[in-house]
């Protein structure tokens, strides 16, 4: 199972991974707590999709409002996606930038949120509407590659100047973003995470103590520990019973799950349905 740290692809044809969320087919959408090395720019174009929390923030999402997450910051999001929402994500690459500026870890970003339709927001939000023409379309020539092109240049120099700050860090200070104890446990329970591992485990390798590490983990990720490591089960357990023939048995021992009924019982509560009402129906 891959780690949350996100490892993004780039489309050739722009220098910023671009995503449209507009399927009125989602349900439920659930992007685990993760971060990635690039700064993306969430923009609600209609609707009000459902929460995010950045850094340790909660966010409602709004129409005509853009939030902005920094390089390796922890941020998910619990979104529905209907008829009335769309979302424009736009993942910046840090290697687009670092020709131009030496050190990132002394930029600090401002979340947001950004109302894009503020007068003097005026030529952002065009630039934003530049971008998402582009992704709309279905015959792109030149042109149209070209405006699209300049207006992510545009956003990418309004967010660096309207939107960050320099920060003066000591020596000692963590890198990039939340703190790098929190994206090692992370990292350590999604590689690890049909293990036995414990609270006690994870201070003890940390060396703080178990109420101290619940307290910081959840301000950063929004549930504890334990909680973390279950959504990550759940996750692999609902991918295997999607794409494998493993028995259901087979997938509780295999996701850590200490016993099929915990489980079966775990599962129908974020799932509402049984495991094998959701193979059943999630099963080509």
């Amino acid at each position: 199972m891959a780690a949350f740290h996100e490892n993004l692809i780039f489309d050739d044809k722009l220098p910023v991974k671009v995503i449209l969320h507009s399927n009125p087919g989602w349900r439920k959408k659930v992007a685990l707590s993760h971060w990635h090395n690039s700064i993306e720019i969430c923009y609600v174009i209609d609707g009000h999709p459902g929460t995010g929390r950045i850094n340790g923030e909660s966010f409602e999402l709004e129409a005509d409002n853009a939030y902005v997450i920094g390089p390796n910051v922890i941020h998910s999001f619990d979104s529905i996606i209907t008829r009335k929402d769309e979302v424009l994500t736009l993942l910046i690459p840090l290697e687009w930038l670092t020709d131009q500026i030496n050190d990132f870890n002394e930029i600090q970003f401002d979340i947001g949120p950004i109302d894009v339709k503020a007068e003097k927001n005026r030529i952002f939000y065009e630039a934003l509407n530049n971008v998402l023409e582009y992704k709309r379309s279905t015959k792109i020539g030149l042109e149209q590659q070209v405006t699209a092109v300049a207006a992510l240049h545009y956003i990418a120099a309004f967010v660096l100047t309207q939107n960050s700050s320099v920060r003066l860090s000591p020596a000692n200070a963590l890198e990039l973003g939340s703190p790098l104890m929190i994206q090692q446990m992370m990292s350590k329970m999604q590689n690890n995470y049909q293990d036995n591992l414990t609270i006690s485990e994870l201070s003890a390798e940390n060396h703080i103590s178990e109420a101290h590490l619940i307290r910081v983990f959840k301000k950063y990720v929004g549930v504890s520990p334990k909680s973390y490591l279950i959504q990550i089960r759940l996750a692999e357990a609902a991918r295997m019973l999607r794409q494998t023939e493993s028995s259901i048995e087979e997938i509780s021992s295999d996701t850590g799950f200490g016993s099929p009924k915990n489980f079966f019982v775990l599962f129908r509560k974020k799932y509402q349905m049984t495991p094998k009402e959701y193979r059943q129906k999630n099963t080509v």
